[in-house]
């Protein structure tokens, strides 16, 4: 549902200051008005239109309890006590904490996307013939060497090694497989022959 794409920081930057600009004018008054509430109202706005929004959609369709729902229960009740720097405040780190999230999945996706181009262009069935990857299909023997990446997601049927799933996963200890155990492409087969 993130679909703000380049455009998704302004908001929090506007609203961020505004928050500031709102302490900081909290005791500022002209005719008996504060001044901070307009700002906040404002900043307010900015931050939570498309949490409460989203939070509202879900209701409809019967989702209770997510975080856009909880956040904008805690952001309105404060509003609705008064306590409208409690309420911007809240909403702003919330966006912040899930602007970062965002940020951090996209590098994640790109680092997946980079593995995935890791993947051997061509396979060696158990004849010894070499085909390409694509050509391979469901059911194919294919045979991966000590030192191979393994091409396609699998099943190992013959061999005992380890793999490297660092690649994919992350994980720095080598995994041991044998047969019967499934396993992912962009792998290295460390050891034995599977």
């Amino acid at each position: 549902h993130h679909d703000h794409g380049g455009e998704s920081s302004w908001p929090l930057v506007t609203g961020a200051a505004l928050f500031v600009a709102g302490l900081l004018l909290g005791g500022v008054k002209i005719l008996g008005i504060s001044l901070s509430w307009p700002i906040f109202v404002t900043a307010y706005i900015l931050l939570g239109w498309e949490v409460v929004a989203t939070a509202a959609r879900n209701l409809v369709k019967g989702h209770v309890f997510d975080e856009n729902f909880l956040m904008s229960i805690a952001t309105l009740g404060a509003v609705v006590i008064g306590d409208f720097p409690e309420a911007v405040g809240v909403m702003l780190f919330y966006r912040v904490g899930e602007y970062f999230e965002e940020k951090a999945v996209e590098r994640s996706r790109s680092q997946i996307m980079e593995a995935i181009d890791l993947r051997p262009e061509v396979v060696i069935l158990e004849s010894g013939e070499t085909i390409p990857a694509a050509e391979a299909k469901v059911g194919d023997l294919l045979i991966v060497r000590p030192g191979d990446r393994i091409p396609l997601d699998g099943m190992v049927l013959r061999g005992e090694s380890r793999i490297d799933t660092a690649p994919i996963t992350g994980e720095p200890v080598p995994v041991s497989v044998r047969s019967g155990d499934a396993v992912t492409s962009g792998c290295v087969n460390l050891s034995g022959q599977l």
